[in-house]
């Protein structure tokens, strides 16, 4: 394991969001993750969901955590991101849009729906049938986009409708707590409250937070960014609880 996964790991186990931080990792549960906006492997529905270079989804059997059995794989074009949403499905977000598909019983993949938008970067996550997504022009994002937050409803299953567009600073990952939503952008960690998803409005900026993508998990927040992982509560995230240097 190499010093930055090292600390990673550590700043999880210290934050509580990891189910097993050592001993021999028996009794672990499976059945869906912890994960940030911008990871590329989940567990969802009992099964490992895995991005690859070669542009597929993958699902593995983990009755054997020790030797993961592949049972499907799915080929998605430009698919970057990966989150969970539920108990069976996984938003993807793609540099052309975002995909929501379904995890079945038995590690089968089913493309739900897909949602297009310009050329740009696409963390996703969801909950209780809306989808949030962060888009942003630039590098290797492509230029035809716009720094925005998209809240969309997946209510229906093979339709998405778009509900609302915010305007913010290249904003990356994000992650919901209750009815705010906690957006990584380049002026820092923005609230966005959005008990209406109709009107999201842009609440407090903690200019002092600088993160690429953040979980939260009760009242614990981990934010990473380039060099740094950085600690903290919900209450009080002006002022950090710790901070590891990863060096990378």
């Amino acid at each position: 394991m190499t010093t930055h996964w090292k600390q990673l790991t550590l700043a999880l186990c210290l934050a509580g969001l990891l189910s097993a931080c050592g001993g021999d990792g028996g009794g672990e549960d499976f059945t869906s993750s912890v994960n940030g906006s911008t990871s590329g492997m989940v567990t969802q529905n009992g099964y490992l969901v895995v991005l690859t270079g070669m542009g597929e989804v993958n699902t593995y059997d983990l009755a054997d955590p020790a030797n993961p059995v592949l049972r499907d794989s799915l080929a998605l074009d430009f698919v970057e991101t990966l989150s969970i949403e539920g108990t069976d499905r996984v938003l993807l977000g793609a540099s052309n849009g975002s995909y929501v598909l379904q995890v079945g019983s038995d590690g089968a993949l089913v493309q739900l729906a897909f949602a297009r938008h310009a050329r740009s970067c696409d963390p996703a996550i969801g909950r209780d049938n809306l989808m949030y997504v962060t888009v942003r022009a630039g590098n290797r994002c492509g230029d035809e986009g716009e720094d925005r937050l998209l809240i969309y409803d997946t209510s229906s299953g093979d339709n998405i409708w778009l509900l609302s567009v915010l305007p913010l600073p290249q904003p990356q990952g994000l992650a919901l707590s209750g009815s705010v939503l906690y957006v990584c952008t380049s002026e820092g960690l923005q609230e966005v409250d959005v008990s209406d998803p109709l009107q999201p409005e842009a609440g407090t900026l903690y200019a002092g937070l600088s993160c690429n993508d953040l979980l939260v998990q009760g009242s614990t927040v981990v934010l990473s960014a380039d060099k740094t992982i950085t600690l903290a509560t919900l209450d009080q995230l002006a002022t950090p609880t710790a901070q590891i240097m990863t060096g990378q």
